[in-house]
């Protein structure tokens, strides 16, 4: 009985561990962590929300973007807030994510939001704290811990009627 004990708590504090680094990471962008990280929801987590992300039935959207480098069309999802014509997308990882570059190399992606598909443009960085306001409390409550300080801003197309 007190082998399970302490293997449950070694468990346990392990996992406590493992969570401490995480959030240190990503609030004050440690390299390896946010890296890790990122990697880790490239090739595993992405991989099985893309399938459903962008649907009316999932509260998680899609980036669609060209690769910079590639031309090719990538997908990633995304926690998407609308705000009027824009959406704002919250940065944990920083500036560096691939699809980040890549929709300010093209200038221009498309977001799928509850199964539509919407052109957007004129990226932008935006301070979290200046776009406060405008997010769920829930997303301002996990933002702030984490630290999170940039958004991306886009802008929907408008057609030009002519």
């Amino acid at each position: 009985m007190k082998v399970v004990l302490v293997v449950v708590l070694a468990l346990v504090a392990v996992v406590v561990l493992l969570l401490a680094v995480l959030w240190a990471g990503l609030r004050w962008q440690i390299p390896p962590v946010v890296k890790g990280v990122r990697q880790l929801n490239k090739r595993v987590t992405n991989r099985r929300v893309v399938g459903t992300a962008g649907s009316e039935s999932s509260h998680t959207a899609l980036i669609v973007h060209v690769g910079r480098k590639s031309g090719r069309e990538y997908a990633t999802p995304v926690d998407v807030v609308p705000a009027g014509d824009d959406f704002l997308i919250a940065l944990p990882y920083g500036t560096t994510a691939d699809w980040l570059r890549n929709v300010f190399a093209a200038g221009s992606a498309t977001v799928g939001v509850r199964g539509e598909r919407i052109a957007v443009d004129r990226p932008e960085l935006v301070e979290t704290a200046e776009v406060r306001a405008l997010l769920p409390r829930g997303a301002r409550a996990m933002l702030g811990v984490f630290g999170v300080r940039q958004c991306l801003r886009v802008s929907r197309v408008v057609p030009v009627h002519g």
